[in-house]
């Protein structure tokens, strides 16, 4: 999943900001690097800006999209329909995991590249249901469910010293309050898509999520 290279104010400005630049690799290969590698080969190249960083999140999640739509070309597998209306889901899902964190943190440039990363963490998933990587580590529900809850009592509980050093401009409980409710929702119709997988496919599913919503938190400082 993510790596923890680490919005600004807009999600998706630095990801539509961002250049493409698979460092003369063909698609294939980039995957056999891995995220973490690349990440590093691209910042010896480019730098390690955040916009460098950016460009190398996104490069990364070009290249797993050009691998699993010309998997879907050639073998026709058998869920590319439940991919197709997953990847809307589970994009908007992860990027309000990560605006749950920014709350959380109060922001910073420092969650520019986790946006930027939102396309490779969707093609990861879409990758292992169509059957092009072996399925990852695997969660039930319920992990997702009590992690929320337990987001959920920390804001009700420091919203006050959450919201303190940028009164009146912003109130990041409220923030943080309407991703949770928003990831609610995404969680329970993703969980409606995925009724007819396998129940392997389903945790590996939602381990992808609860790992996702686990690192924007420990990312902030919050432990759930």
């Amino acid at each position: 999943m993510r790596a923890l290279v680490v919005l600004a104010l807009l999600p998706g400005l630095c990801a539509a900001q961002a250049q493409h630049d698979w460092l003369g690799l063909a698609p294939a290969q980039v995957e056999t690097m891995g995220r973490a590698k690349f990440v590093d080969a691209f910042s010896t190249k480019h730098g390690s800006s955040t916009a460098a960083m950016c460009d190398a999140e996104v490069s990364y999640g070009a290249a797993l999209r050009s691998l699993n739509d010309d998997w879907v070309a050639k073998h026709a597998p058998k869920h590319a329909g439940v991919v197709k209306r997953l990847r809307p889901l589970t994009e908007r899902y992860y990027v309000l995991t990560t605006d749950l964190g920014f709350a959380f943190s109060g922001g910073g440039t420092m969650w520019n590249p986790v946006y930027a990363g939102i396309p490779a963490d969707v093609e990861e998933v879409s990758a292992q249901l169509l059957g092009r990587t072996k399925l990852g580590p695997g969660a039930d529900q319920a992990e997702i469910w009590k992690t929320l809850a337990s987001a959920q009592g920390i804001v009700d509980d420091t919203a006050k010293e959450m919201d303190e050093p940028f009164l009146p401009d912003r109130r990041p409980s409220e923030d943080a309050k309407k991703a949770i409710l928003g990831i609610r929702s995404l969680f329970f119709q993703i969980v409606q898509e995925t009724k007819g997988l396998s129940k392997a496919e389903r945790r590996a599913i939602y381990g992808s999520l609860y790992s996702d919503l686990k690192s924007s938190l420990e990312m902030a400082g919050v432990g759930c």
